[in-house]
């Protein structure tokens, strides 16, 4: 692996803990003082070692940056140029469905949340990229990515599995009260819903550059490596932010999503197994009756799978919460430092995934979808050929 890209991260992921010794708050404060000033901070670091130093880790610094080298400069940008042209097209043939469907609505919200979280992702993880460029400006980067970036990347993810529970429970009620759904919840507030939805989650994650600052840490050997510490907010605010930034979005938001997706994705198999085995045995209703039923039952199960695929690769990355739950040393700054990062960077690559293979759940479950697809596909063919005939018509009236 080149050094300098080791050096990249090496650099850009050092987050000292607000408990430390020499984050004490005087500190910091006077840290961010000469950070306006002078752009740069020195802080000494002090004996015996930093947290990802520690020798309790179960796995080394160069194991974890070995992890993210691949991750950044393989996984995510295949992962990208999947996520990329699939969720557009779902979104199109979601919006000529019609969006005044509820279930219409959601997928292409959906689609394109799922491509704004990976799309801000790529932009995050450049890093190794620009260190071909300009390695100094590659350093700089990383931190900067971490502290402004990072957070609407978290929160397009949230916003993700926040839309899937609204699909899951939006099914799940259709099967559950097929007669009363249409009053419960009409297209418009399922709009203002899931506009709400994100626009909530953005918010949230605001307290992440607010609480954050990026200084320069002088090492023992007199090198020198980017710091992300508490900035003053946090200082002033630290009950606000580690309720908002830590407890409600950390922990409560991606376990809750996880639960409430399992659990309606379990009562909507049970009822929807119910209800075939009943329509099975009484079955004596008008073909179109009929039609609609099946259509309705196979777009029940498309989307029962997007529920199990989410909840496939959700769960990873819940087990990892939970974890750090049981497990104080498991975090960033504990004693499993650099198993945590190693562990959640697997678990962000697993969110990419489920973001990047909807669409071939939808083409595969979907006898509409193909349908509407193929319809744009045609329309392309024959909208090319209409220009085809109309330049070599035009052609030929010039040569007249």
């Amino acid at each position: 692996m080149n050094q300098s890209f080791t050096n990249n991260y090496d650099t850009a992921t050092v987050i000292l803990p607000p408990l430390l010794p020499w984050n004490d708050p005087q500190n910091i404060t006077s840290s961010n003082d000469s950070l306006v000033n002078n752009n740069t901070t020195t802080i000494p670091i002090p004996p015996p070692f930093l947290p990802w130093d520690n020798p309790d880790n179960i796995i080394s610094r160069d194991t974890y940056v070995t992890i993210r080298y691949v991750t950044d400069v393989s996984i995510t940008p295949l992962l990208f140029l999947i996520c990329l042209p699939t969720n557009l097209v779902s979104a199109l043939v979601f919006w000529r469905q019609g969006l005044k469907d509820r279930s219409n609505m959601c997928l292409f919200v959906l689609a394109l949340v799922d491509l704004a979280y990976v799309t801000t992702l790529m932009v995050a993880a450049l890093s190794p990229f620009i260190g071909f460029v300009d390695e100094a400006l590659a350093n700089r980067y990383t931190p900067y990515s971490d502290v402004y970036l990072i957070g609407v990347v978290w929160a397009l993810k949230l916003t993700s599995g926040c839309v899937s529970v609204v699909i899951a429970v939006d099914r799940c009620l259709c099967v559950v009260f097929p007669l009363k759904i249409e009053s419960l919840m009409s297209t418009r507030t399922m709009g203002i819903l899931l506009g709400s939805i994100t626009l909530v989650m953005q918010i949230f994650y605001l307290v992440h550059p607010l609480a954050n600052d990026i200084v320069v840490v002088t090492t023992p050997g007199g090198g020198q490596v980017y710091s992300i510490v508490p900035a003053a907010f946090y200082i002033n605010n630290k009950v606000l932010v580690d309720v908002v930034g830590i407890i409600l979005v950390a922990f409560v938001v991606p376990i809750a999503t996880f639960v409430v997706v399992s659990i309606t994705t379990t009562i909507t198999v049970v009822k929807l197994r119910l209800a075939l085995s009943w329509r099975q045995a009484t079955s004596s209703g008008s073909a179109a009756s009929t039609t609609n039923a099946t259509r309705q039952t196979s777009l029940t199960r498309m989307l029962v799978l997007l529920s199990c695929v989410y909840i496939f690769f959700a769960a990873p990355l819940v087990a990892f919460t939970l974890m750090r739950l049981a497990l104080p040393d498991y975090s960033p700054w504990g004693r499993y430092s650099n198993f945590f990062l190693a562990t959640h960077n697997i678990g962000t690559v697993c969110s990419e995934i489920n973001s990047s293979v909807n669409f071939f759940v939808y083409y595969t479950r979907s006898s509409r979808f193909r349908q509407v697809l193929a319809g744009l596909y045609c329309w392309k063919r024959v909208a090319k050929s209409a220009d085809s005939k109309t330049l070599k018509s035009e052609t030929q009236m010039s040569t007249i």
